[in-house]
Order: structure tokens, then C-alpha cells, then sequence
């Protein structure tokens, strides 16, 4: 495999989802190469900084009331230029 095929492969080999049989060149290629073992090092720490964010974020108490507002502001705003286009 070239230096390029393997930079492609980087994220499935640090992630776990690269084939065995990818798995041994991919690992000599990395011992041998301080560019590619600086990216999986940078992966590795990549995944373990977002294995530390939150699973889900609450979006704010007030985001409904002002989703609603707005549905109700575009509602009327086309109900406005419906009624301007009606024969009188």
C-alpha cells in the first residue's frame, strides 16, 4: 500500500473498523512513518475529546416559545398575503 492508500485508512484503523487482513500494513506503516503516526495520535485524541461531550443538550427553556412565535409570525404573514390577493 502506498503513503496515500494508508493516510485514507488512518480513521478506520484508529476507530477499530479497518479489516484484519488492512490492520498489519497499515500498523507497520504507521512505526515507520512520523507523519501518519502524528495523525493517529491527533485522531486518538480527537475521539477521546468528543468521548467527553455531553450526549444531548437541552436546547434553552425560552427555544419553544420563540419556535412558536415565529411559526405563528409566518402564519399570519401568509395569511396577510392571501387575503391581500383575494377579489374583493
Amino acid at each position: 500500500m502506498t503513503h496515500e492508500v494508508i493516510r485514507h485508512l488512518l480513521d478506520d484503523y484508529v476507530t477499530g473498523e479497518l479489516t484484519e487482513d488492512a490492520r498489519g500494513p497499515v500498523a507497520d506503516h504507521i512505526a515507520a512513518c512520523e507523519i501518519c503516526s502524528a495523525e493517529v495520535e491527533s485522531l486518538k485524541g480527537i475521539l477521546a475529546q468528543a468521548a467527553d461531550l455531553p450526549r444531548s443538550v437541552d436546547p434553552p427553556a425560552e427555544a419553544w416559545l420563540n419556535i412558536r412565535a415565529a411559526i405563528e409570525r409566518d402564519k399570519e404573514a401568509v395569511a396577510g398575503r392571501s387575503a391581500s390577493r383575494s377579489p374583493a
